[in-house]
């Protein structure tokens, strides 16, 4: 399982979906030694764009404080995620881009609160999904947070609300473009 498999996978993700729900769309893929669920990043689309704005905190009473728009929007997948995600031993990894990478946060730390946690969770120019109690539960869960130049997504939500990442970022190349960093092909590229 290598970051350059994931960050194709998430690009892939853009295209196909083993599930679709509250504007989340999210794939599987199963390697036979292990299997990977990437989101879907935002698209130029209205309602993705909306999702992304919505800031706001929101309290979860499993994951704490969290974007209310990410939030809502795995939540409404999660019914139809969760029993094909924790029903097999064959290790789960976690990816996305940008939104998708925020979605991917919370499905992990969904998983480690059921007490089955993913083997890993991998980001792509993922922006701030949720506050303390966030962090806590993902504090078992290898993660790795790639950010591209100056990709600025994972700038937002300020932390000065309480947003924090998960782990620690790893820092992919020299700043170039703050938009188009941010692109899952640039960070496809970079990890080529």
């Amino acid at each position: 399982m290598t970051p350059a498999y994931l960050a194709a996978l998430s690009a892939r993700a853009y295209g196909k979906a083993t599930w679709k729900a509250g504007g989340v769309e999210s794939l599987l893929v199963d390697e036979g030694g292990f299997r990977a669920a990437a989101f879907r990043g935002t698209e130029f689309d209205f309602d993705d764009i909306l999702r992304d704005l919505r800031g706001l905190p929101w309290r979860d009473p499993d994951l704490g404080w969290c974007h209310s728009g990410f939030l809502k929007g795995v939540r409404r997948i999660w019914p139809r995620m969760e029993p094909v995600l924790t029903g097999s031993d064959t290790p789960l990894y976690l990816t996305g881009h940008s939104k998708g990478a925020a979605e991917a946060t919370l499905a992990a730390a969904l998983l480690a609160r059921a007490g089955q946690p993913p083997a890993g969770l991998v980001t792509f120019g993922s922006p701030r999904a949720g506050m303390g109690k966030l962090s806590c539960l993902l504090a078992g869960v290898p993660t790795a947070r790639y950010v591209n130049g100056a990709d600025c997504v994972p700038d937002h939500p300020w932390p000065l609300w309480g947003y924090r990442h998960a782990g620690d970022a790893i820092f992919l190349g020299q700043p170039a473009d703050k938009f188009l960093d941010h692109r899952i092909a640039a960070y496809v590229e970079r990890l080529s």
